[in-house]
């Protein structure tokens, strides 16, 4: 999705003030004001031709740097960046126990997670961004990317082993459309979280007591579809004989694979289990087994 800046203006003074509000659209001003009242501005741009969406960059009472987003006058997200050792007290009790669980070694260096509120999500979310080891279950390689993803109540939302980018912070910042399309598909679902996957953005939901990925496309002409629902499942999960036959028939051709994952995915096509092989430490395959 492209955008263009069309007007920037930052301070490159030490002492930050709200005197570059002035030039914003006031009802962005009187927003801000009031959901920032301690902000010390640093700076914002205006972006898209006709200067309907805005980043305004602060700091908060805390003297962290935060981001904040609108388009069309209606606030969209703020973007907090939080230095894990200095200031690791902000961010939840629940969100420091998830990742704990996770088992990353300690020698692995995180220098700051970032804090995401949304319009429409009534959670917060944090992101672990960093490179460490990962152990595929083949072997281990060294210096992989990692990123991480947990909501304010310390629910896991995504674990992604191998992507290098960031996918939360891609402008414009607007997953209200891809929130309401997932609420009105998954109407008894609570809404945790939402990022980017590619040209898709991903909608985390809680429902029928598991957190599933909810993948929405936008096509050139703006509409949105349904690519797909899927959520984790246990290795050691009972599964119907079915699958297992699928499972054992793939291990019977490759005996050196290992599995490493299985997911229960759904899409326009029906129900399957998804099932991740490795056989070397930098070659997988993904089988499905349809659901009957």
């Amino acid at each position: 999705m492209a955008t263009t800046i069309i007007a920037c203006d930052k301070n490159n003074d030490d002492n930050t003030d709200d005197s570059h509000l002035k030039d914003l659209p006031e009802n962005i001003q009187g927003d801000f004001s009031s959901r920032y009242p301690d902000a010390k501005v640093d700076g914002f741009c205006l972006f898209g031709d006709s200067l309907n969406m805005a980043e305004i960059d602060f700091y908060d009472k805390d003297g962290l740097s935060n981001m904040a987003y609108y388009k069309d006058g209606k606030w969209l997200s703020n973007r907090k960046k939080i230095n894990l050792d200095a200031d690791s007290d902000l961010v939840p009790e629940k969100v420091h126990d998830t990742f704990s669980k996770l088992g990353i070694p300690n020698e692995q260096i995180i220098e700051h997670i970032f804090e995401d509120s949304k319009s429409g999500i009534e959670q917060k979310q944090y992101q672990f961004a960093f490179v460490g080891t990962y152990n595929f279950g083949m072997g281990e390689i060294d210096n992989y990317a990692n990123n991480i993803i947990i909501a304010e109540d310390g629910t896991l939302l995504s674990y992604n082993d191998y992507q290098l980018c960031d996918p939360v912070k891609i402008f414009p910042y607007d997953h209200t459309e891809f929130i309401q399309f997932a609420q009105s598909k998954y109407s008894d679902a609570k809404i945790l979280g939402s990022t980017y996957d590619g040209r898709n953005v991903v909608v985390f939901i809680s429902h029928e007591k598991n957190v599933k990925h909810v993948v929405i496309y936008k096509d050139d002409s703006n509409k949105l579809s349904w690519v797909k629902t899927w959520y984790p499942l246990d290795i050691n999960t009972n599964l119907p004989e079915s699958a297992i036959a699928d499972k054992n028939d793939y291990l019977s051709q490759h005996p050196d694979a290992k599995l490493t994952a299985i997911r229960h995915e759904e899409d326009a096509t029906g129900a399957y289990y998804c099932f991740t092989f490795y056989l070397t430490i930098d070659s997988g395959e993904i089988i499905s087994s349809k659901i009957e």
